[in-house]
């Protein structure tokens, strides 16, 4: 089970409705959540994005705000990404004059 702590400062609570803190409280609720789906591949990032109103840039902004990676790969696959990447642009550049 995952747990969601709010913290709110005292003074926040002293200048808004309790519909704006209700609001607060399911807007941040709704976003952990989706975040957390994503993280475990649930849902996709343009799926993510799209069950909170976001750009795609915005979704990713939230993520680095709270340490999280974007980035899904392990280091493995980003290196064999990159060696095929590599091997790839050596064989194009051999292929010219």
């Amino acid at each position: 089970m995952t747990t969601i702590t709010l913290q709110v400062p005292d003074e926040d609570l002293d200048t808004v409705t309790p519909e704006e803190l209700l609001k607060y409280v399911e807007r941040t609720a709704r976003v952990e959540t989706v975040i957390k789906m994503w993280q475990v591949d649930e849902i996709s990032e343009g799926y993510a994005s799209d069950l909170l109103g976001l750009t795609r840039n915005e979704f990713y902004a939230i993520l680095a705000d709270r340490g999280i990676s974007s980035i899904k790969a392990t280091t493995e696959e980003l290196n064999d990404s990159y060696q095929r990447f590599k091997v790839s642009l050596e064989s194009e550049s051999g292929d010219k004059p």
